[in-house]
């Protein structure tokens, strides 16, 4: 008996082998535009795709066209100090200083964490936690902004972290 080969490892494509839903980057734009209407806070989308495709381009048309602000998190160029600083406060406690980048209470958006999997692991924690509580320390992500992440393949052409092969990101 022959055996079916076609759906091996070696034979499937980077989306097929990580469950990634192939979309069009307008079908892409149509699924942020749908959380922004009806407020999703928890999860987001990340789009996934070779360099030069138009992912963090396609975000900031997007917020240009809603009117929305979009806050890039560069994870790749996040070092310890960008993922907070220890501020002393009252009675010897401490508190965690984020960048002055991150969305103000009131504000709309899009938090946008660019090219995620190319960060050290306390940002590509960061982004897991934003994701899952919206929230980071004391810091909570204003009710207006949702979270959206791109990143490239992790193939032979990238130098990225393989974290899409982690169960929370899927």
């Amino acid at each position: 008996m022959a055996s079916d080969t076609s759906n091996t490892k070696e034979t499937q494509s980077y989306p097929e082998l990580h469950d990634i839903p192939r979309v069009s980057i307008q079908e892409a734009k149509r699924q942020i535009l749908l959380s922004i209407k009806y407020g999703q806070r928890r999860g987001c989308i990340v789009l996934v795709g070779d360099a030069g495709l138009g992912k963090t381009q396609s975000i900031y048309q997007l917020g240009k066209e809603l009117n929305k602000k979009v806050i890039p998190i560069h994870t790749a160029h996040f070092g310890l100090m960008g993922s907070g600083v220890p501020t002393k406060v009252e009675n010897g406690q401490f508190r965690i200083a984020l960048p002055n980048i991150f969305p103000k209470e009131g504000e709309e958006g899009i938090l946008l964490f660019d090219e995620w999997n190319r960060g050290p692991k306390h940002a590509l924690d960061m982004f897991f936690t934003m994701l899952e509580d919206g929230r980071q320390f004391d810091y909570v992500l204003p009710e207006g902004f949702i979270v959206v992440g791109t990143m490239n393949p992790s193939t032979a052409a990238y130098h990225v972290t393989q974290i899409e092969n982690e169960a929370a990101m899927r």
